[in-house]
This record gives structure tokens, sequence and C-alpha cells, in this order.
């Protein structure tokens, strides 16, 4: 969260001294999301879990990753130890109501 540019990557609050990217940095962001889905699709059939839709796995993951990134964007106060765990615990509680 201290790094400008890092910082300006995951939120897309650029400065003028750090001009936005082009859109294909948006576009890798969908791609990893498509990607992440498909493989626990994939994972899930495989298990025999198919319960859980493509289109709603889809949108936990994009909710589950921006979860994740609200918490290197913004960390908790305490101990590093302690914020990790309950990020952690976090987004994990979020996902499992999703999926649900």
């Amino acid at each position: 969260h201290r790094d400008p540019l890092v910082r300006a990557a995951l939120t897309g609050c650029w400065e003028s001294r750090l001009p936005p990217p082009g859109p294909e940095a948006d576009r890798a962001g969908a791609r990893l999301r498509d990607r992440t889905a498909a493989a626990l699709v994939s994972a899930g059939a495989a298990a025999g879990h198919g319960t859980v839709g493509p289109a709603a796995l889809r949108h936990a993951c994009e909710v589950g990753l921006r979860l994740a990134l609200s918490y290197v964007v913004a960390p908790c106060d305490g101990p590093p130890e302690s914020t990790e765990e309950a990020a952690c615990a976090h987004v994990t509680q979020v996902l499992r109501a999703l999926l649900g």
C-alpha cells in the first residue's frame, strides 16, 4: 500500500505523474478472473462438486479477488500476522456465503 504505482494499479486512482495504463491492463484482470473461474469449475466437476454454475463461480472469484486486494491496499491495524489471518478468514467467509 506504500508503493504509489502498485496502489494506483490496484485502485485505478492514477495521478498526473502516473499516467494510467492502456486498456490491455483491464483485459488482463478479466482474463485472470476467467482463467481462475474456469480452473475452479473444472476442478469442481472432476471432484464431483458441479453444483455451482460457472457464472456464480466467476462472480465469487471476482468478489474474492477484489476483497483480497482491498486488504492489500488498506491493511487492517495490528500485527501483520493477526491481520493477515483475519483478512483470510473474512475472504473465506464471503466466498463460502457466495458459493453456498
